[in-house]
């Protein structure tokens, strides 16, 4: 019994029961999964992936997130292990408060296609402090995995770091059972390694100079606008 005693602790202490309401993306799950296998007959219909992705139509929108996106923020990071670099938890009192911090840039990761909506699918959580930006969190649903969604908004953030001044973006990657998939996300995209004390961590920068380009499939629409308090 102290071992139940001891899982239970663990399991509310890292938030899986604490988000009280049903999102947006919770209420249309099922109709998500029936698009999901729409899609997946649409691919058989090509030679190859990058023709799928072309005629997919992939759209994106990356924006400040508002209130209406916190419950899907948390959720997010309180749920997702696969595409999670750093795994950081954040309870919905979490999220606003960063949100209401200027240094910090809250975005939320929108996602559809010719079949339908996918909704909020990912989450960029950046610190800015004087010329560099820190990317704490980059978080995506499984959902929309090698879809060109991941580097279209990377390569976003980067421009909009490098076009407000900043010289430098660091990115982290702390090892889990089962986020190894993106451990080499950042290098993949023109960050290399720099010493880090932490040894369970990575850190990787990126000098802003050459800065990756969006796949040309994927329709983005950006805003980093924060909407008046």
């Amino acid at each position: 019994s102290d071992v139940c005693s001891s899982d239970l602790s663990k399991l509310l202490r890292d938030g899986w029961f604490d988000v009280r309401e049903l999102t947006a993306t919770d209420r249309t799950r099922a109709s998500k999964y029936r698009d999901e296998l729409v899609r997946k007959d649409f691919l058989h219909n090509f030679d190859s992936l990058d023709d799928y992705l072309r005629e997919l139509d992939v759209r994106v929108w990356l924006a400040v997130a508002g209130e209406q996106d916190i419950p899907r923020v948390s959720q997010l990071t309180l749920r997702t292990n696969q595409f999670n670099l750093t795994t950081r938890r954040l309870q919905q009192a979490d999220v606003r408060a960063l949100a209401d911090d200027p240094a910090w840039w809250v975005l939320a990761i929108h996602a559809s296609d010719r079949f339908g909506e996918n909704g909020l699918v990912g989450v960029v959580l950046a610190r800015r402090d004087g010329g560099g930006v820190y990317l704490d969190t980059f978080v995506l649903s499984c959902r929309v995995f090698s879809r060109g969604i991941e580097q279209t908004c990377l390569a976003s953030v980067l421009r909009h770091a490098r076009d407000t001044g900043a010289d430098v973006v660091f990115g982290s990657y702390r090892p889990t059972a089962k986020n190894s998939g993106v451990k080499d996300f950042y290098p993949r995209y023109g960050f290399v390694p720099v010493a880090d004390g932490d040894t369970a961590t990575t850190t990787f920068r990126h000098d802003l100079v050459d800065i990756i380009a969006a796949p040309e499939y994927v329709h983005l629409t950006e805003s980093f606008q924060r909407s008046p308090s």
